[in-house]
């Protein structure tokens, strides 16, 4: 909605508003845990892996806070780019081998190398499928990370 509206209806005044009082869902979380009306149970170590889409339109930087917000957490941000996945990219035959090649730049080492009791995170879905296909490992929404730490 925010961005996607502007583009598609840019002569209508209404759009500008909507936008701006659109929020990304980690926002949320993280105002409610700053002003103390969200509380965890203590995480541990965190891997976080934005998705492109999320670094490119705006940062990962909401969902860091939510995250830190987390007592105890260690949170490593991967900056390693894209996963190679990129929707159903990297499931066609003609470009398996390109987004396996863009996985073991960066992302796969690092969650290979972490630790088996480290969370290992990824806001896109199509990074999540990536990870786990590739790794063996896991990957989890940071909202779900959240949910499951989260506090009555």
């Amino acid at each position: 909605i925010h961005d996607d509206w502007q583009r598609l209806l840019p002569d209508d005044p209404r759009v500008d508003q909507v936008a701006a009082a659109c929020r990304f869902g980690l926002d949320l979380v993280a105002g409610a845990a700053h002003v103390g009306r969200l509380e965890f149970r203590p995480g541990g170590d965190v891997l976080l892996h934005p998705h492109c889409h999320e670094r490119s339109l705006f940062t990962s930087q909401a969902t860091e806070q939510a995250l830190r917000s987390v007592p105890g957490i260690t949170l490593r941000v991967l900056d390693e780019g894209c996963c190679g996945m990129s929707g159903i990219f990297g499931y066609e035959a003609e470009h398996y081998e390109l987004s396996v090649a863009i996985a073991e730049r960066g992302l796969l080492p690092a969650v290979r190398a972490a630790a088996p009791q480290t969370a290992v995170l990824a806001t896109g879905t199509s990074c999540r499928a990536q990870i786990g296909d590739l790794s063996g490992r896991r990957a989890e929404h940071p909202a779900v990370f959240l949910a499951d730490r989260l506090l009555p």
